[in-house]
């Protein structure tokens, strides 16, 4: 835009569309330069990209299997680990409820350790 400004300025305003057109011809070749290459690009990786995908595909199959094949992962049936999670809790904060804006998966599953000794427990 300066570049179009100042030819304009100093030499009129026919000297100026002549910058226009001749800026926008070099920016569509470098566009076209750009396109070819990147086209260019993605050909040779493309094949790569086929076998590393399948790659992925053959760890998510194993994480899969190996998650069906474990024992299931019950939560806060030893007295321990909820009463370790509450002691966590409430030495960072004071309560268990200031930390819930960021660690919402914490605070989850510290609830389920609440609610897993209000259920078991013979007072309630």
């Amino acid at each position: 835009v300066a570049l179009v400004v100042a030819n304009s300025l100093t030499h009129g305003v026919r000297y100026g569309l002549v910058t226009i057109a001749g800026a926008s011809a070099g920016t569509a070749i470098l566009l076209a330069i750009v396109v070819y290459g990147a086209s260019a690009i993605l050909n040779v990786v493309a094949d790569w990209f086929a076998v590393v995908r399948w790659f992925g595909v053959a760890y998510l199959v194993w994480l899969g299997l190996r998650a069906w094949r474990a024992p299931p992962a019950v939560a806060c049936k030893t007295p321990n680990l909820c009463s370790s999670a509450a002691a966590t809790y409430s030495a960072a904060s004071g309560t268990p409820h200031g930390t819930s804006t960021v660690n919402l998966p914490g605070r989850i599953s510290y609830s389920m350790c609440v609610s897993e000794k209000a259920i078991t427990s013979p007072s309630a």
